[in-house]
C-alpha cells in the first residue's frame, strides 16, 4: 500500500504526508527510503515541467523534454545565462537541457537531488501559461 501511494506523489504536501506517516510508523527512515521519497517527488515535478526523463550522474544531469512541451523560446537564454556556462540547451528531436560541472567537482546524491529539483522548477518557468 505504502508503494502505491508513494509512486502516486503529486506534490510536497502528499510528500511530507507520506513522509510523517512512515516516520510515525517506523522511526527514523533509513536513508534509501528517503531517497525513494524524494525520486517520486521528483518525478511528479518532472511531469509538470514536460520533462520526460532526468538522467546523469555526479556531474553531468540531462533533462529530455516532451517534444511538443510548450516552452516559451524567448525565456531560455536568460536561463542558460543565469548558469553561467553549466547548462545548455539542445533542440532536436528530443529538446534537452543539460548540466555539467565543468571543473572536476563531483555533486554527492544530496547535492544532485537539489540540483534537479531547482532546475526543474526553472524548466516549469519556461512553459507558456
Amino acid at each position: 500500500d505504502i508503494y502505491k501511494r508513494i509512486s502516486a506523489i503529486e506534490n510536497e504536501e502528499e510528500y511530507m504526508d507520506i513522509q510523517d506517516e512512515m516516520i510515525d510508523r517506523f522511526g527514523e527512515l533509513p536513508l534509501p527510503a528517503q531517497y525513494l521519497l524524494k525520486a517520486a517527488l521528483v518525478k511528479a515535478q518532472a511531469h509538470e515541467a514536460n520533462v520526460t526523463e532526468v538522467s546523469g550522474n555526479k556531474q553531468k544531469l540531462t533533462f529530455s523534454m516532451y517534444q511538443r512541451a510548450p516552452v516559451a523560446g524567448q525565456r531560455i537564454p536568460p536561463l542558460i545565462e543565469k548558469y553561467q556556462g553549466k547548462l545548455r540547451f539542445v533542440n532536436g528531436e528530443t529538446p534537452q537541457f543539460i548540466y555539467e560541472e565543468k571543473r572536476k567537482r563531483l555533486m554527492d546524491t544530496e547535492t544532485m537531488l537539489m540540483t534537479v529539483k531547482v532546475l526543474l522548477n526553472e524548466i516549469k518557468l519556461l512553459l507558456e501559461n
